[in-house]
Protein backbone atom coordinates (compact mmCIF):
# COMPACT_ATOMS: atom_id res chain seq x y z
CA UNK A 1 0.00 0.00 0.00
CA UNK A 2 2.69 2.52 0.98
CA UNK A 3 5.02 1.50 -1.85
CA UNK A 4 2.31 2.12 -4.47
CA UNK A 5 1.47 5.51 -3.01
CA UNK A 6 5.16 6.45 -2.85
CA UNK A 7 5.70 5.47 -6.50
CA UNK A 8 2.72 7.57 -7.61
CA UNK A 9 3.87 10.47 -5.45
CA UNK A 10 7.36 10.38 -6.96
CA UNK A 11 6.07 10.68 -10.52
CA UNK A 12 3.73 13.52 -9.62
CA UNK A 13 6.41 15.28 -7.57
CA UNK A 14 8.86 15.21 -10.50
CA UNK A 15 6.28 17.04 -12.61
CA UNK A 16 5.82 19.70 -9.91
CA UNK A 17 9.59 20.17 -9.49
CA UNK A 18 10.13 20.64 -13.22
CA UNK A 19 7.14 22.96 -13.62
CA UNK A 20 7.81 25.28 -10.67
CA UNK A 21 11.62 24.91 -10.41
CA UNK A 22 11.53 24.04 -6.72
CA UNK A 23 13.99 21.95 -4.74
CA UNK A 24 13.54 18.19 -5.00
CA UNK A 25 12.44 16.40 -1.80
CA UNK A 26 13.22 13.03 -0.28
CA UNK A 27 10.12 10.86 -0.84
CA UNK A 28 11.44 7.44 0.17
CA UNK A 29 10.52 6.21 3.65
CA UNK A 30 13.17 6.98 6.27
CA UNK A 31 13.85 5.63 9.74
CA UNK A 32 15.71 7.58 12.45
CA UNK A 33 16.76 5.95 15.71
CA UNK A 34 17.44 8.03 18.83
CA UNK A 35 18.96 6.53 21.98
CA UNK A 36 17.79 8.23 25.18
CA UNK A 37 18.58 7.52 28.82
CA UNK A 38 15.72 5.09 29.32
CA UNK A 39 14.44 4.10 25.89
CA UNK A 40 15.00 3.87 22.15
CA UNK A 41 12.91 6.19 19.99
CA UNK A 42 12.09 5.28 16.38
CA UNK A 43 10.95 7.99 13.98
CA UNK A 44 9.49 6.66 10.71
CA UNK A 45 8.71 9.12 7.91
CA UNK A 46 6.67 7.97 4.93
CA UNK A 47 4.38 9.35 2.22
CA UNK A 48 0.69 8.55 2.67
CA UNK A 49 -2.66 9.96 1.56
CA UNK A 50 -3.59 12.57 4.18
CA UNK A 51 -7.09 11.08 4.48
CA UNK A 52 -5.62 7.71 5.48
CA UNK A 53 -2.79 8.86 7.74
CA UNK A 54 -4.35 7.69 11.02
CA UNK A 55 -5.36 4.27 9.71
CA UNK A 56 -1.90 3.70 8.20
CA UNK A 57 -0.21 4.79 11.44
CA UNK A 58 -2.44 2.38 13.37
CA UNK A 59 -1.65 -0.43 10.89
CA UNK A 60 2.11 0.17 11.23
CA UNK A 61 1.94 0.15 15.03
Amino acid sequence: MLSEYTANSKSQWKAVVSKYYIEDAQLDPTLAITLNDNWIQFNLRYIVDYKKRRSVKHMLN
